[in-house]
């Protein structure tokens, strides 16, 4: 910075007195080289400037994404700058990219020698928001009296852990104060939405994100969510136009196209629907949500036998798929097929069981029974019965988190890690089941 203010300086004052043309020349190339030299040192702050502050802009519109982006660019030239790591930690959190939010609090705190208050906060808000409440809920609500000017941000990541371990109830109670005070918040607009969009009150949640989108039109996670609630309540035209907007930044997303081409077999536009099967199949082949829509097409236009192929691929690429077992279901059912059709049936029955069990625990029971192991330990194994393993590994670590005794549950986590080939984990697991006496799980 010296060097440059000298020869700023230096080329203000112009010609000096006697001095040779070729002396001249030689300091103005010389302060030319001290000005490059200069620029290429605060060129690289400037820019993490920029990207600190557009960051802390998008932050305050709730654009995480964008604001994740221009911290991380920021970080990029100041890999130290604690603020930083925090806001996208923050960002991280909101996206559910609990990982990355973890990492940057972890740099935060070999950072700091004494980890500082917003710090500690910053790890409560997110345990809060992974669904960890038994560790840090009373500890924000303590927070909260003693630093009332940060209810927004305690309430947003109470309000994702509630949601996240179906506490419904409570999640309520804070957006629904939330949104007294301030009724034009598009974060607690966008929560409420996904709570309602969570518990299938989709006519409610496509009402908070139209609100939503009313403040911000540019938030495509709103538009996209919008767009699935419109689909689940039969406004598929709607639904399209969403998409269609969606598709014009998303690009070539198959998930994005194949909803697309839900809405245009809705609506009865065959060939649209045809077109974009093919295309996306072309870019993704065995896509399931695409191949399920062409049995669907098939079936809609009476021809069974072609719909079967089409479901039965379609339930090779997604075995736990309820829609795509029902399609199948009824091609077979349209050929006469009774052999083939009373074995599916029965198999459509079992997951059927399985996910009714799952709607009536977290709609209902875990809210009444939030501390309820074995109850926890019963949703674990429903979800990995169904194909969804990252809740039933969550449900596992929770349940044991309220029963260490709880060998089952070791013994599942055992299993769990055994499917995802790692090895070490699998045997910690079995080990600490083996330590423990074997007996049946009890209810309630």
């Amino acid at each position: 910075m010296q060097l440059l203010a000298r020869a700023t300086q230096s080329l203000r004052l112009g010609p000096q007195k006697g001095e040779s043309r070729s002396s001249r020349l030689a300091r103005l190339l010389l302060l030319l080289a001290i000005l490059i030299v200069s620029a290429g040192l605060i060129g690289p702050q400037a820019s993490a400037a920029v990207h600190f502050y557009r960051g802390r802009s998008e932050m305050n519109r709730f654009r995480s994404e964008e604001a994740l982006a221009h911290f991380e660019a920021a970080l990029r030239v100041w890999p130290d700058d604690e603020t930083s790591h925090i806001f996208a930690s923050r960002a991280a959190r909101r996206l559910g990219r609990f990982d990355l939010a973890e990492m940057h609090l972890l740099r935060c705190r070999e950072l700091q020698s004494v980890p500082s208050l917003q710090l500690t906060l910053e790890w409560a808000y997110l345990r809060a928001a992974e669904g960890e409440l038994l560790d840090v809920e009373s500890y924000l609500y303590d927070q909260l009296r003693l630093h009332p000017e940060l209810t927004p941000l305690i309430w947003e990541a109470l309000i994702q852990g509630y949601s996240r371990v179906y506490r419904t109830t409570d999640a309520l109670k804070c957006l629904n104060q939330w949104l007294e005070r301030d009724g034009n918040n598009i974060q607690a607009l966008v929560l409420l939405g996904n709570l309602h969009l969570d518990v299938h009150a989709f006519a409610l949640a496509a009402s908070d994100y139209e609100k939503a989108m009313a403040l911000d039109s540019r938030r495509h996670d709103v538009r996209r969510s919008l767009a699935i609630s419109l689909m689940n309540i039969g406004h598929y035209e709607d639904s399209l136009r969403h998409w269609e907007i969606l598709h014009q930044s998303a690009g070539e997303d198959p998930d994005t196209l194949a909803r697309m081409a839900q809405c245009h077999l809705r609506c009865n536009h065959v060939e649209a629907t045809l077109a974009l099967v093919k295309h996306i199949l072309e870019i993704q082949p065995g896509f399931g949500p695409a191949l399920r829509t062409r049995g669907q097409l098939e079936l809609s236009e009476e021809r069974p036998a072609e719909a079967e192929i089409w479901f039965r691929k379609a339930v090779e690429a997604m075995p736990y798929d309820y829609v795509s077992h029902y399609g199948l279901y009824e091609s077979l059912r349209d050929q006469r097929k009774e052999t083939e059709k009373l074995g599916q049936e029965e198999h459509m029955r079992q997951l059927l069981n399985r996910l009714e069990r799952i709607g009536e625990i977290t709609s209902h029971e875990i809210a009444l029974h939030p501390r309820d192991a074995n109850l926890q330990l019963e949703l674990a194994k429903l979800f990995l019965s169904v194909g969804r393993p990252e809740d039933g590994q969550f449900w596992l670590h929770n349940a044991l988190k309220l029963d260490p005794q709880l060998r089952d549950a070791y013994l599942e986590l055992a299993e769990f890690y055994h499917q995802q080939g790692n090895q070490a984990q699998e045997d910690a697991y079995r080990a600490q089941a083996n330590a423990l006496p074997e007996k049946e799980s009890k209810g309630k």
